[in-house]
């Protein structure tokens, strides 16, 4: 470490303070998944939306390993106001993508809903509570209206928009 001249204020040691390279994300959790991952039965019994806590007892990996997994867009999800979600439907075509195995058709997570979903349907579909699913019409997280009688409203197919805009991309 050198100093300025006639300051002596120490100037940063450049040789051994380099910024550190850009790291790949790990593949690590999807190079090891456990095979009861594949069985019916076993996506029949998860949540959907599936909580970020299940996904770590799922993977067998800490909280954070998933949280990182899904902001690098390794783990497919939708990044709506601070929450993360993802929808079992996604979650396993990826996963039968990734073995190799055709999928009849791209997973909707919308199928079976009305064309105007209400907050109650909101509520379903996001596994939240009235007030946070409020929280994001009002904040404009998800796309909605509200009507005379004060109640909510968001189209399927602003919401399909909506989803396909917060998901993170996969870098690297």
């Amino acid at each position: 470490m050198t100093s300025l001249p006639g300051t002596g204020v120490a100037t940063w040691d450049t040789r051994r303070h380099a910024p550190r390279p850009e790291r790949e994300p790990s593949p690590g959790i999807l190079s090891r998944i456990p095979p009861e991952l594949m069985d019916a039965d076993y996506w029949d019994a998860l949540p959907d939306p599936i909580p970020v806590a299940h996904l770590a007892v799922i993977f067998r990996v800490h909280e954070q390993t998933i949280l990182n997994r899904l902001a690098d867009g390794t783990i497919p999800a939708h990044r709506i106001g601070r929450s993360w979600i993802v929808f079992k439907a996604e979650l396993y075509a990826f996963l039968m993508k990734r073995r190799g195995q055709p999928l009849e058709a791209e997973p909707d997570p919308l199928v079976g809903f009305p064309e105007d979903l209400d907050i109650e349907d909101l509520m379903a579909l996001f596994g939240k509570h009235k007030q946070t699913i409020r929280r994001w019409l009002i904040d404009q997280e998800l796309p909605g209206y509200q009507e005379l009688d004060r109640s909510w409203r968001c189209g399927r197919e602003a919401l399909r928009i909506r989803l396909e805009q917060t998901r993170p991309t996969r870098t690297g």
